[in-house]
């Protein structure tokens, strides 16, 4: 009987966990809500909160916290079944691998509920812990470092994260010049936790009172009442660290803000089927005949381009050997003669040769100068795991077994060197920019970019592919992704992708220009730089993880400590 009611009470909470699960993929781009609903992204841990304070043991908070994640990586990220044959790598390895880290978090988690239940700890320890404001702080912080592990290393999988429902928030984003985005992610647990608390506390209250012979309404008044009582200081914290917040980010975004100078880009948006195994002259001539449309777009304004950008993985033959080949192909309007006639630097996306014998190759951006010469490339440093980038593949048997489970055995070598390219600016003669490439899910890493900005890039132009995914959520998802990056650095992004986004951001975070998703079509923008500036994120980077980080490791040093005299 006892075992049958501990199983209903599971149950209960794992449900819990699932309307948090829900919650969140509503809350971030999604197929109902192009960008998502941001009030939801402040709701979705309150389940999750409510059902890892009632769980009686660390198995039960480990297995809420894996139900949690999973389900919410499914349901936030379930076009990665569009990965063809990766998806079983993409998808489902993914869910597994996210719910297991944030199952292992479900420990420190628990911290506050073994403190209370075990004698060795004095009462002044239980009570510092039993305090709302502790859980709150706890919690907040536990699960920021969890996002932020979960962002990190090899396995990081920035995506399905607390600050994807503020886009719409543009004012509080605005903290992220400070923060990164993981202060997004405090300030949302900070909120969350401490309504849990609230509701937590009335329908306690309500319980109690519901024994006496009251009306419905006076119950319900009495409840909010002594809620409001014991929650005083909880609530004012959070609604403190919200204003301040707020002004920052409204003193951010209006304030007026003037480029030091602007140049003229042509995106080239090619909206074709990556899966779709078709001769290079295919894509090529595509490029070719939408660039000019760009170009004579811009030449009817009386503008010149200055830039024109291809996106990710265009060309399929590796360079440098394949200079030679696009010579003189495609043979009616061959690529490297195409690039002197346009006379405009030109970034495209291909292969980038290691070692031609072993079929090693990177996944790389090449910026052709107007002549036509292609000496400048950057190749990707951070790799899509398991999709582009496969551990231990340099091994035979590994290749094997991958080859028989999946139907391929390697991937991309990642880069090690972060380029910034110069280039004249046709527009002023007087000008040149600097500028740097990052390819595809690159644009989701602070650090990445940080590395970038300290070389003196002063834009940022991403070339991206995700048209594989099929959805709109999965296009809006990656762009907010690295909308933030904008922000951080008070960079202009630039985004020229395949299917969507294709886009011009400013440093404020205004959409300066923009392409459906899922068309053929040019972008012929004036992109605005801005002055190079120094941001806090920049100079200190994870500066907020860190510190969060230390505080969870010192707590928790000292409660083993003490449990261990």
């Amino acid at each position: 009987m006892k075992g049958r009611k501990q199983l209903k009470t599971v149950l209960k909470l794992m449900a819990l966990e699932l309307f948090s699960s829900i919650l969140f993929a509503l809350s971030i781009p999604n197929e109902l809500f192009m960008f998502g609903l941001p009030l939801a992204g402040f709701f979705t841990l309150i389940p999750h909160y409510i059902a890892l304070k009632q769980a009686r043991s660390i198995k039960v908070s480990c297995l809420l916290c894996f139900v949690q994640c999973f389900f919410t990586h499914i349901f936030t990220s379930f076009w990665l079944a569009n990965f063809k044959n990766f998806a079983i790598f993409t998808l489902g390895a993914s869910a597994l691998g996210t719910g297991a880290i944030h199952a292992i978090f479900a420990i420190l988690f628990f911290m506050p509920s073994f403190v209370q239940k075990l004698n060795p700890f004095s009462d002044r320890i239980k009570k510092s812990f039993a305090r709302r404001e502790s859980r709150i702080l706890w919690f907040a912080a536990v699960y920021t470092i969890f996002e932020y592990a979960k962002c990190t290393g090899f396995l990081s999988y920035p995506w399905g994260t607390l600050p994807m429902s503020c886009y719409r928030l543009k004012l509080l984003s605005q903290i992220t010049d400070i923060t990164g985005v993981r202060g997004l992610t405090f300030i949302i647990c900070l909120v969350s936790g401490t309504a849990a608390e609230f509701i937590l506390d009335a329908v306690k209250v309500f319980k109690l009172n519901s024994t006496q012979k009251q009306s419905a309404v006076l119950n319900f008044k009495l409840c909010i009442k002594e809620a409001c009582r014991l929650n005083f200081n909880n609530v004012a914290a959070a609604l403190i660290v919200l204003a301040l917040s707020l002004v920052y980010g409204a003193f951010q975004y209006y304030r007026p803000i003037k480029p030091v100078k602007s140049f003229n880009a042509a995106l080239i948006q090619e909206n074709y089927d990556p899966w779709l195994v078709q001769e290079d002259a295919v894509y090529i001539h595509d490029s070719q005949r939408i660039t000019l449309d760009a170009i004579a777009d811009f030449r009817k304004r009386g503008l010149e381009p200055d830039l024109v950008v291809w996106s990710e993985g265009i060309l399929h033959f590796p360079l440098p050997e394949g200079i030679p080949h696009y010579s003189r192909y495609p043979t009616d309007r061959p690529l490297i003669p195409f690039i002197k006639e346009t006379g405009c630097p030109t970034i495209i996306g291909a292969p980038y040769t290691i070692n031609f014998e072993e079929l090693r190759f990177s996944n790389s951006a090449f910026l052709f100068d107007k002549d036509g010469s292609s000496d400048m490339h950057y190749e990707k440093i951070k790799l899509i795991p398991f999709a582009e980038h496969i551990p231990f593949t340099q091994y035979k048997i590994v290749r094997r077994v991958l080859k028989r489970l999946v139907g391929f055995s390697s991937g991309w070598i990642p880069g090690s060197s972060y380029n910034v390219f110069t280039i004249p600016l046709n527009s002023n003669k007087n000008e040149n920019l600097k500028l740097c490439i990052p390819i595809c899910f690159e644009d989701a890493f602070g650090f990445i970019h940080s590395n970038f900005k300290k070389l003196g890039a002063e834009v940022f132009v991403n070339i991206t592919d995700d048209s594989w995914s099929l959805t709109k959520s999965a296009e809006y998802q990656h762009f907010v992704v690295s909308w933030f990056r904008a922000i951080e650095f008070r960079t202009t992004m630039v985004r020229s992708t395949n299917s969507g986004f294709t886009v011009v951001v400013d440093p404020q975070g205004r959409i300066k220009d923009s392409l459906p998703l899922f068309k053929e079509a040019w972008l012929s923008a004036e992109v605005p730089v801005y002055k190079n500036v120094k941001t806090v994120y920049m100079m200190l980077g994870e500066w907020v993880s860190f510190t969060l980080f230390i505080f969870i490791v010192f707590v928790s040093g000292t409660i083993i400590f003490l449990y261990n005299l």
